[in-house]
């Protein structure tokens, strides 16, 4: 890292764009020189005597840096860092933060601002009630639309980039009664659990919202093959990057009507004006303005809040790089980007762990031969699918023990790194190492395989079949257990169950397992998480759902029917006690649970903790068998719900035996905490699941 020269009193610090953000005041001694705007030929001049720079767009090149002897931290203010040289600010030993998360809530209010200016032609109608008598005349605009416009509760909301913002969105066009589909990346051919394939959501949304990053597979990710696949009246909206929907193809969708309009925060040239896009025609030259188009010029983040958040976190930087504390005790702040020749925000070089010891392996160092698990305790855990959904309580659990076993290592894909970063950051502070890679890279699995000897796997539905070769490459690098992903309904339960459609990709797992020779599995089955169960179901609550906000309840069955549960922490406490109790866990299934309930027990301790009365219907076993049919006709991800809802009913997760005594004594969440548990999620509008890092965060 750059150090401030003892020749120097005081650090200098220079603001190249200071038109953007007031720049806080900071507590150390320094100098400071702001410059309103600066354009690219003038960095160099400017920054030459400087110690902190301060930017927001304007780049700051690894060929400046020569330039500049004294630079040793550089501030985006910003959140996106495409134009960034990541490696070349690493070499040069120049530390850089950035703004991570800084506009969510402005960026996600933007994305609806403009819905509603498009859908409602807010901003078309105001052109014309100030600038003719064409109200006057006609009475009424309305037939400005060809037909009535769609209300929220009509619309398909299709998100596309699912990070931060993506997630915000989701919620606020949620909270106005839109059904919403997130979409998977283009060109993956299986979708994730909560997500739907891309060309998939093209098609059923009447307004799709970009908000993902802008990479080499994101340019012109929206263009005209993609127009062809939309509804006649859909809208597209993009508060992410310009260069994502391809103007040209978008201006031609427009002019055609082939699509209902679109609004845009950003443009592939910025600051942009007429006749530098094909969106904006320059219309001294006859050129017909583009329809139904909104373009904002890229004032999506700005907001009261975002610009509290950014000199909070200029402030940060700037002070705790002077005191040397960006990183302390081995954490390093979360708005590190570069520090100490490391790229921070991905952990990672060239899909190589920074982690020392699993640098060292990747060098070509050797680490411990794996350990045989043979009943014996694991020792060397490498978990695939820890930031998922269970994977989340499963690694904290097994972090949370760390001082019983020599190695934690974790095994996550690119994406995930980047989507997020926060719980990457947090995993590799408390000791885990991180690989990167995708799971069917025979040559990534195998090295992140080195010296393991029992692999935890949560992944979710779409990795699910992936499992089998993962198993058959652990076998071959000397793993000696694989936890399959089992956590859930048992798919063993009856003779029926072979025939249920979400238990199909489960038991091919366990078939390769079964012609496996020398590696031990371990199947936990856990039925139900109550912490979901205990919840609204809003997007059809015939479905089973507890409404806090409503007092409403839609029970199953008859409500009398007892259900086994199990709470997502207490999965992390089972599968911790079988990693330890090697024995009792040997190529065994594992029937564990907190608590049994009824719909009616579950029902009257809501009440009871409420202190009122709920409205209560019912969902029938047969009713419930229909729906599943309807969901598995629209190829919904609510199918897959609504068999395990039916199974739950019909008793497929009761057992006149459990496993938990074997495991050791191990205290287990009660129907009044896990009733008290969705209580406060509902009330603070919070998801069931937290992240990693909240988790991981001392208290």
């Amino acid at each position: 890292m750059q150090q401030i020269s003892s020749e120097r009193v005081k650090p200098h610090i220079v603001v190249l764009e200071a038109t953007h953000v007031p720049i806080p005041g900071f507590d150390f001694p320094h100098t400071l020189t702001k410059y309103p705007l600066t354009q690219a030929n003038e960095v160099e001049d400017r920054i030459k005597d400087a110690d902190i720079v301060i930017v927001c767009v304007r780049a700051v090149t690894p060929a400046i840096l020569a330039k500049a002897p004294h630079l040793g931290c550089l501030i985006i203010c910003a959140v996106g860092i495409g134009w960034l040289d990541k490696e070349g600010f690493a070499k040069a030993g120049v530390t850089v933060t950035n703004c991570p998360a800084s506009n969510v809530e402005a960026v996600g209010e933007h994305a609806l601002a403009l819905y509603f200016g498009l859908r409602r032609k807010t901003v078309e109608l105001d052109t014309i009630v100030k600038g003719s008598m064409e109200w006057r005349d006609k009475v009424s605009l309305t037939k400005r639309w060809s037909t009535p416009p769609r209300g929220v509760q009509q619309e398909v909301v299709g998100i596309l980039g699912y990070g931060a913002i993506g997630k915000r969105i989701k919620k606020l066009f949620e909270a106005l009664g839109a059904k919403v589909l997130v979409s998977e990346r283009k060109g993956k051919s299986v979708a994730q659990d909560d997500r739907r394939p891309f060309q998939e959501v093209l098609r059923l949304a009447s307004v799709v919202v970009v908000a993902l990053p802008k990479a080499e597979d994101t340019i012109d990710l929206i263009g005209a093959e993609e127009f062809d696949l939309m509804q006649e009246d859909t809208l597209v909206i993009n508060v992410a990057r310009g260069g994502i929907v391809n103007e040209k193809a978008l201006a031609q969708a427009l002019k055609t009507r082939q699509i209902g309009g679109a609004a845009t925060d950003v443009m592939e040239v910025e600051p942009s004006g007429p006749g530098l896009s094909p969106l904006l025609t320059d219309k001294t030259r006859g050129e017909e303005e583009i329809p139904n188009l909104i373009v904002s010029p890229h004032v999506a983040w700005f907001t009261q809040g975002t610009i509290t958040n950014y000199q909070r976190m200029i402030k940060e930087a700037a002070e705790r790089w002077v005191e040397g504390t960006l990183e302390a005790e081995g954490k390093i702040n979360p708005i590190v980007v570069v520090h100490n020749g490391t790229i921070e925000i991905l952990r990672f070089h060239l899909g190589r762990a920074i982690n020392q010891q699993a640098l060292k392996f990747h060098l070509g160092h050797t680490l411990p031969p794996a350990m045989p698990c043979g009943g014996l305790s694991a020792k060397n855990i490498l978990i695939f699918g820890a930031t998922g959904v269970i994977g989340n309580y499963i690694t904290r659990a097994i972090v949370d023990s760390k001082h019983l076993f020599e190695r934690i290592c974790v095994f996550t894909s690119e994406k995930t790194v980047l989507e997020k970063v926060q719980d990457i950051c947090a995993l590799e502070s408390w000791g885990a190492e991180v690989f990167v890679g995708r799971l069917d890279d025979e040559q990534k699995v195998k090295e992140a395989c080195q010296g393991i000897d029992t692999i935890v796997s949560c992944v979710g539905r779409a990795g699910i079949e992936k499992q089998i070769p993962l198993i058959s490459w652990a076998e071959e690098c000397g793993v000696r257990r694989f936890f399959a992903s089992e956590y859930g309904t048992d798919i063993e339960y009856w003779p029926q169950s072979a025939h249920e459609p979400p238990h199909q990709l489960k038991l091919k797992v366990r078939a390769h397992m079964r012609t496996m020779k020398k590696i031990e599995h371990t199947y936990l089955v856990t039925g139900p998480y109550s912490d979901l169960y205990f919840g609204p179901m809003r997007n059809r609550p015939e479905l089973g759902s507890f409404d806090v906000e409503q007092k409403k309840a839609v029970l199953l069955g008859d409500g009398d029917g007892p259900v086994s549960f199990t709470a997502m922490v207490d999965v992390g406490k089972f599968v911790v006690a079988a990693l330890l109790n090697g024995n009792a866990s040997k190529n065994a299934t594992l029937i564990v649970h907190s608590f049994t309930a009824t719909p009616h027990e579950i029902l009257a301790e809501f009440e009871e903790q409420t202190g009122t009365r709920w409205d209560v219907s019912y969902t029938s076993l047969d009713r419930l068998r229909e729906i599943e049919k309807e969901e598995y006709q629209v190829y919904s991800p609510l199918a897959t719900v609504a068999t395990l809802r039916r199974i739950w009913t019909e008793g497929g997760t009761l057992y006149k035996y459990y496993d938990e005594s074997i495991l050791g004594s191990i205290d287990t969440e009660t129907i009044y905490s896990q009733v008290r548990a969705s209580i406060t999620r509902q009330e603070e509008g919070d998801v069931p699941v937290p992240s990693l890092l909240r988790m991981l965060s001392p208290v």
